[in-house]
């Protein structure tokens, strides 16, 4: 079952219970079925996590209106006393997961805050990238310890963010893999979809700047067709990556399943659209990690019996040996969109999944929209492109039509 099912069912469980439609024992065994805790209380986490923050904002503003004023030591005490009031607040909470995490949340922003100020004080901020790296690690150590999916994913965004600055410094940082891994642990022994989401764009982040980096330091050097590649490559990755993960997690293989179509549509729209050159280089670069990486999805997609999948990889694999670009770019790019639009369409008719049907349709008709443009002036192309469109569209009518009279 869907982790946003399972939140709805243990409402309405907890309302069934209330109101005598099942007794105590009915609804525990239910949620003890579905791996789910009654007796868990709190109150809106995201609801919390904004309070805790705007306040977390105002004791900032607060001390700092007169920060100049206040003597150096007792600066320092007050910051070190505000962050381990806060922590301590946390554990006294535990029993309530809603207020333990929000009150955590508030205390790794203090500790945050605590690293900047007190750096500013000592004048200790000549390389403050080692200050955001701080802030990750005892992030990451009470992410650890409690094992919370929301307090990952805030150590994963202090961590993004240093990987980040530390890059574009030209300083790539392997070392931001075990942040990552962590990531994956959290999300091995607690669901949540959110902290997947943010695991997976670093992760994507995390490859395209390795790859990027490989002759040179700087990866901001390079084009916009090249992170277009490289990021298809590493979408073809995830969803390759999620017919293994169902195996264990239904709930994160549909999310990276969604997370690959979405950002591959769009990458896609974007690709079809530039004036790329060729890629030249590109696959000399990596090469063999290249061919080694679709070597092993080529054979995952023919176990799982991914077909549609096959194709895109062999189309992908014929693109870069190639070393295409100009108007067999635009072609190229153009043919995958077109596929992968009819796939969600056809799909999300078929499973009845209305998500993918609406944003395959809607992949068809920003493709349409973006030949249009170059094909203005060329009337006989432009009437043949519609035509197209528009035979995929009545055989998807049709589609709708036969599932309505069955």
């Amino acid at each position: 079952m869907s982790i946003f099912f399972k939140e709805k069912l243990k409402d309405e469980l907890i309302k069934w219970q209330n109101s005598g439609i099942v007794d105590k024992n009915t609804a525990q065994n239910i949620a003890k079925f579905y791996d789910m805790n009654l007796n868990a209380k709190g109150s809106n986490l995201a609801l919390n996590l904004i309070a805790y923050s705007f306040l977390a904002l105002s004791l900032i503003v607060l001390i700092g209106a007169n920060w100049e004023e206040i003597p150096r030591f007792i600066r320092v005490v007050m910051l070190v006393g505000l962050t381990l009031s806060v922590h301590i607040a946390g554990f006294t909470k535990l029993e309530n997961y809603s207020t333990s995490t929000a009150l955590f949340f508030l205390g790794n922003l203090c500790f945050a805050s605590s690293i900047i100020l007190i750096a500013q004080i000592y004048s200790i901020g000549e390389y403050m990238s080692d200050g955001v790296l701080w802030m990750a690690i005892g992030s990451l150590a009470l992410s650890l310890a409690l094992l919370n999916p929301i307090l990952m994913t805030q150590t994963l965004i202090f961590a993004g963010v240093w990987f980040v600055v530390e890059t574009f410094l030209g300083n790539f940082q392997p070392f931001f893999i075990v942040f990552l891994l962590c990531g994956v642990y959290a999300l091995c022994k607690k669901s949540s979809l959110v902290l997947l989401a943010w695991t997976l764009a670093w992760f994507y982040l995390f490859g395209v700047g390795y790859f990027l980096t490989l002759p040179e330091p700087i990866f901001s050097s390079y084009t916009a067709n090249e992170i277009i590649y490289y990021t298809f490559f590493s979408l073809l990755v995830i969803y390759g990556a999620s017919l293994v993960v169902g195996k264990f997690s239904k709930d994160y293989a549909s999310f990276m399943v969604k997370f690959t179509l979405f950002f591959g549509s769009i990458f896609l729209m974007i690709a079809t659209a530039v004036n790329a050159e060729s890629l030249d280089d590109i696959y000399t670069k990596s090469s063999y990690v290249y061919l080694v990486v679709l070597a092993v999805l080529t054979v995952g997609a023919i176990i799982y019996k991914k077909f549609a999948f096959l194709l895109f990889m062999a189309v992908f694999a014929i693109f870069i040996t190639l070393d295409l670009g100009g108007i067999y770019f635009k072609v190229t790019t153009s043919f995958l969109l077109f596929g992968l639009g009819f796939f969600m369409s056809k799909n999300g008719l078929v499973y009845g999944r209305s998500w993918e049907f609406r944003f395959g349709v809607f992949t068809l008709f920003m493709l349409a929209l973006i030949r249009y443009i170059d094909l203005v002036g060329d009337y006989i192309g432009a009437s043949l492109l519609f035509l197209v469109f528009a035979v995929v569209i009545l055989f998807l009518s049709k589609k709708i039509e036969e599932r309505k009279n069955v």
